[in-house]
Formats: C-alpha cells, sequence, structure tokens
C-alpha cells in the first residue's frame, strides 16, 4: 500500500532530523488506523479539506475583494474585525 510506504519512507528520510524519531502521532494514526476506519466507515471527517475551503473562502477570499487591493491586509483585517 501507498500509505504504509509513504510513512516508511518518511521516517527513513526525517528520523535523524527529529528529535523524537518520528514517533509521530498523525503519522501513526495515517500508517495505522486510516484506511481501515475508511473502509469501515467510509470518508473520515478529520481528513476533509471542506471545513478548511469554506474558512478560507469566508475569511480571506470574500475580505480580499472587498478591498481595493492596494495594501490590503490591514483592510481585510478591519473586515474581518468587524464581522466578527
Amino acid at each position: 500500500m501507498y500509505i504504509i510506504e509513504f510513512c516508511q519512507e518518511f521516517v527513513t528520510l526525517f528520523s535523524e532530523y527529529s528529535s523524537s524519531n518520528c514517533k509521530i502521532p498523525k503519522l501513526h494514526v495515517l500508517r495505522y488506523h486510516v484506511v481501515p476506519s475508511i473502509r469501515r466507515y467510509g470518508s473520515m471527517n478529520s481528513m476533509s479539506t471542506e471545513t478548511y475551503e469554506t474558512l478560507h473562502k469566508s475569511n480571506v477570499k470574500t475580505p480580499y475583494r472587498m478591498t481595493n487591493k492596494k495594501n490590503y491586509i490591514p483592510q481585510m483585517l478591519n473586515t474581518v474585525c468587524y464581522i466578527i
């Protein structure tokens, strides 16, 4: 499986640079739990990008469109702070 190979290659490449020797919880979940969970329950909500795409749209794209495209960061921050 590609996920198993990816995890093994990741550990091989980066373990010498990692103080924890690449004992990363998310890597463990990916290697041992993701595929069985998908097979059993279908798509995993925690692995979906849909939530972040929606947040990006409402918190970045829309405020950017409301700026005059010059010095846009302060304008965007004012818009987002005003909305919240």
